[in-house]
C-alpha cells in the first residue's frame, strides 16, 4: 500500500531524525493519492504506517492513558506499548489471531528518542545503521538509503535529508506500483508539528 523510511542516527556528532511516508493507496494493480498523511505525531510520539488506512486510524485516534508507563524507557516500548497496540486494534476490530499469534500491521514507532520498526507479530527491531523502510518497496528504498550513506560517509556527498528522500520515492515509485513520489516529511529533532509536503 505505502512505503515509510524512517532515519535515526549520529553523524558529526549531529543527531538526525526524520521520518517519511507516500501518499499513495492502492490494490496493488491501481493507485491513486489521498489528503491525509500516513506519518502522524501525537505529542511526542510519532507513528508512520503501512498495511491498513484502518490500522493507521487506531494507531492515530485511540486513546493513550496517562497512567501508562513512559514509552521513552526502552523496555516499555517492547511491554507497554506493544499492549497498548494490540488493546487499541482489538478495540478497533482490526486484530487478527493466527493460530494463537496476535497480528497487526507493519509501521515504524518514535517514542521521543528513538525509531523503531514494528512488525506484523508486534516484534520491535532497532536497525544497527538507523535506516529504517516497511511496506511496498522497503528492500529497494533501503539499498538506496545505504548506497546513499556510504557515499555520505566517503565525504563524497553532503548529508541533505529532501535529496535522499527524494531519490527513495522517485526511484521506488518507478519500481512499485504501490508507491507514489509524493511524499511527507517530518524533522522529528523539532517540537513543533511541522509536516513537509512533496508533490
Amino acid at each position: 500500500m505505502t512505503l515509510i523510511i524512517g532515519v535515526d542516527f549520529t553523524l558529526d556528532k549531529n543527531k538526525y531524525l526524520y521520518m517519511a511516508g507516500d501518499k499513495c493507496g492502492s490494490d496493488g494493480f491501481t493507485k491513486d493519492l489521498y489528503v491525509k498523511p500516513k506519518i502522524f505525531k501525537r505529542d511526542d510520539l510519532a507513528f508512520g504506517y503501512t498495511s491498513s488506512f484502518r490500522m493507521g486510524q487506531i494507531l492515530e485516534y485511540a486513546k493513550i492513558s496517562k497512567d501508562l508507563p513512559n514509552w521513552k524507557e526502552e523496555k516499555n516500548v517492547y511491554t507497554s506499548f506493544v499492549d497498548w497496540a494490540k488493546t487499541a486494534m482489538k478495540d478497533g476490530g482490526y486484530l487478527q489471531d493466527d493460530k494463537g499469534v496476535s497480528r497487526g500491521g507493519n509501521f515504524i514507532f518514535y517514542n521521543g528518542k528513538s525509531l523503531y520498526e514494528v512488525q506484523n507479530d508486534f516484534s520491535i527491531l532497532v536497525p544497527e545503521d538507523g535506516l529504517l523502510a516497511v511496506g511496498s518497496g522497503e528492500y529497494h528504498a533501503k539499498a538506496i538509503m545505504r548506497t546513499y550513506m556510504a557515499l555520505v560517509k566517503k565525504e563524497q556527498i553532503k548529508f541533505d535529508i529532501d535529496l535522499l528522500v527524494t531519490l527513495v520515492y522517485d526511484t521506488v515509485s518507478s519500481l512499485v506500483t504501490s508507491v507514489s513520489r509524493e511524499y511527507d516529511l517530518f524533522d522529528l529533532s523539532k517540537k513543533e508539528k511541522v509536516l513537509h509536503n512533496e508533490n
